[in-house]
Parts: structure tokens; C-alpha cells; sequence
């Protein structure tokens, strides 16, 4: 893809998050039963304390990611720090924030990655197994809060109950696909083949070999990653834990809104437990950082628990907490690295 279409596409993708943005919150607010004033007390009234330990979680959600780049890439022999290890996170939280479902975040940090010397096979890696570890750390925290709290996941309601079976399905097909892709090459390039020819005859894909070539190349990468950590299971177990530990982090916010509204009467494991229902609810849904769904879950899954002007209160907390101020954040660091890169390239011409 060229630099103007990209740049194109990107903008495209902002305006779209920003119309979402706008009608997702026209329509809360437009109800008869929300009083704006009251909700905007709520929050103003809420213990600065723990909504700045929600907030700092999301600090902690880009150092762990930086701890699990930092171990990727030395295990293919990269040097490379924390602090590169952050701004990768910031990078791919910023463009999956963006793109619906969470598509341009990856390829951007390969894409930066190779920017800064790392060669793509080590790049690759890393994110084959952010990507494929993020869906089974979540399928793990479903399984875990489908045993303590199914009672909450039954009443959730029907709507709700189809998009986390949905979000299942996707979250299985991908693992299923990541792992065929992996260990079984002849099948994968029998199937991917077989796909784009009918895509290509229905004109859906308008260069077939450059279709077949790009998806040779996808392939053979994640063969390549299974080949390197074949046998190095130890290390996938430290990998998951990080995972573990940032999806935790990431999830622990409602749990601190939930505080600082001076209520005690859940569990940090009941919260950890709703937010992941909601996370494979709508993470599959093709929109920018779920929005819209995201809200809208939130809202409908704590209503019992906050009662309804405190569960908009609290999904505006969570919301700008886990969303917004990443977004904010990552905006930041990815202008200062683009800035530093443009920089570097200037020097060397």
C-alpha cells in the first residue's frame, strides 16, 4: 500500500471513530431516564484515588507489553530495551484503537519494528505470539468467569449471550487457523489457494498473484515462528504469563471505578470476570476499539451492580480510562517515534 493511500485510509478510520464517538454518546444521553447533571456528579463525586489507580492501569498495561517485546525479540538475539518495548505497545494500541477490529495495529509495529533494525523474522515473532497468546489468555479468563459467575453470563441477556458466542467462534477460528498455519503447511497452502481462486473468480481479489504471494509470505512466517519456539516451553509459559498479567491490568479498571464510588460489595474477580464477557463479546465486532458495543455492554452488565445513572456514570470512567487516555497516551508516543524516525531519515539522506 502506498504512502497516500495509507494516509488516506488512516484519516478515514479517525473520522469513522469520531462519528462513532459522537452518536454512541448522543444516543446515551438522548434517553429520557439520564440526566446529564446527575451522571456528571456521579463522576465528579467518584474517590480520586482509586480513579487514578484505574488510570495508572493502563501504564501498566504498556510496560508489561514492553517486558514481553523486550523477551521476544532477545530471544532471537535483538537488543533491544523496555523503553522500545513501550513504544511498540503505544504503536499498537493506537492503530488497533483505530481500525475496526483491531486490524492495523500489528502490521504497524512490525512495520516500525524493522524501522529500528529488527529484522523480520524477529519482529514477526513477536507479534505472531502477542496475537495468538491475547485470544487464549481471554478464552482462559472466559473459562474461569463462565465457572465462578455464569449466573451474571445467563443473564446477560439474549443479545449479548449471541456476540460472546460470535466473539467465541472468532476467537477459536483464530487460534484454529494460527495453529494449522503453524504445523501444517501443505494444508494451509491448499486451502489459502483454494480460497483465493474463488475470490479471485468472483473478482473480490483483482491480483491473483500478488493474492497468492502475500499469502505464501503470511504463512511461511508463522511457520518460521513455530520452528523457533519449538521446544521452548518454559519460555511460552513466561510469554503467557505477561499476557495474563497485562489483560489483568487492562480489566482491573472497572474494579477501581467501581471503588471510587465508595462500594465494596463485589469482588475484584466478579469485575475481572464481566470485563472479559465483554471483551469477547465485542472485540470481534468491526469497529474502533469496539466502540459503541463497548459502552453499551458495559452499561447493560452493570446495571444490577452500579443501578442505571451510576452504570453510565462508571462506563465513562471506564471507558476513558481504558480507552480514551490509552488512545491519548499512544497518540503521543507514536508522534514522538514518527517524529524521531523522520529525523533519523533526514541525517542519513
Amino acid at each position: 500500500m502506498d504512502k497516500s493511500k495509507r494516509k488516506r485510509n488512516l484519516i478515514l478510520s479517525i473520522l469513522f471513530m469520531v462519528l462513532l464517538f459522537v452518536l454512541t454518546y448522543f444516543i446515551i444521553f438522548g434517553k429520557e431516564d439520564i440526566d446529564f447533571g446527575r451522571v456528571f456528579d456521579i463522576i465528579t463525586s467518584a474517590d480520586w484515588r482509586f480513579v487514578l489507580a484505574a488510570f495508572s492501569m493502563i501504564f501498566i498495561y504498556f510496560i508489561l507489553y514492553g517486558f514481553f517485546c523486550r523477551e521476544t525479540l532477545r530471544f532471537k538475539g535483538v537488543k533491544t530495551n523496555l523503553v522500545k518495548g513501550v513504544v511498540y505497545g503505544c504503536t499498537d494500541f493506537y492503530f488497533s484503537a483505530i481500525t475496526p477490529s483491531a486490524t492495523g495495529g500489528q502490521p504497524m509495529v512490525v512495520y516500525y519494528m524493522t524501522k529500528d533494525d529488527v529484522p523480520a523474522s524477529a519482529a514477526t515473532l513477536s507479534t505472531v505470539l502477542l496475537t495468538v497468546l491475547f485470544k487464549v489468555v481471554l478464552l482462559f479468563l472466559n473459562l474461569a468467569a463462565l465457572i465462578m459467575y455464569h449466573d451474571v453470563w445467563f443473564a446477560a441477556g439474549t443479545l449479548f449471550i449471541v456476540l460472546w458466542f460470535f466473539g467465541l467462534i472468532v476467537c477459536l477460528g483464530m487460534i484454529a487457523l494460527a495453529i494449522v498455519t503453524m504445523f501444517y503447511q501443505k494444508l494451509t497452502f491448499a486451502i489459502g489457494r483454494f480460497i483465493i481462486r474463488i475470490g479471485s473468480k468472483l473478482r473480490i481479489i483483482k491480483d491473483l498473484d500478488k493474492a497468492q504471494e502475500s499469502y505464501y509470505k503470511f504463512t511461511t512466517e508463522y511457520r518460521q515462528a513455530a520452528e523457533d519456539i519449538k521446544g521452548h516451553k518454559l519460555f511460552l509459559a513466561e510469554l503467557f504469563f505477561i499476557i495474563f498479567f497485562m489483560r489483568l491490568a487492562f480489566f482491573s479498571v472497572a474494579f477501581f471505578v467501581y471503588r471510587s464510588f465508595g462500594r465494596n460489595d463485589f469482588s475484584y474477580l466478579y469485575f475481572v470476570s464481566v470485563q472479559a464477557f465483554i471483551a469477547l463479546a465485542v472485540d470481534s465486532l468491526p469497529l474502533p476499539g469496539g466502540m459503541g458495543a463497548n459502552e453499551a455492554a458495559i452499561i447493560m452488565m452493570y446495571q444490577n451492580t452500579f443501578g442505571p445513572e451510576k452504570a453510565t456514570g462508571a462506563m465513562i470512567l471506564i471507558r476513558f480510562a481504558n480507552y480514551y487516555f490509552g488512545l491519548i497516551i499512544s497518540a503521543i508516543v507514536v508522534m514522538i517515534n514518527h517524529i524521531r524516525h523522520s529525523i533519523i531519515n533526514k541525517k542519513e539522506v
